[in-house]
């Protein structure tokens, strides 16, 4: 738990070894905007279709650590 929330961490291997991706799922949209995650979760990347679970099983390798714009 983190702040009152679950936090759920995915560690893949394989392929895709290395690559680390932190959900958290919230009971509310004013719990997720209110939510102010930890500096270990690293960049956002809810929008970016490349850290989506379908296009993670398909890619042989895992998604390049470029920045995201906000």
């Amino acid at each position: 738990h983190q702040g009152g929330v679950e936090v759920e961490v995915d560690e893949f291997d394989g392929a895709l070894s290395g690559l680390v991706i932190a959900e958290v799922e919230f009971e509310s949209q004013d719990d997720s905007r209110a939510f102010q995650p930890p500096a270990w979760f690293g960049r956002e990347v809810t929008d970016d279709d490349r850290y989506r679970n379908a296009d993670l099983a398909q890619r042989s390798s895992a998604p390049p650590a470029d920045p995201i714009d906000t």
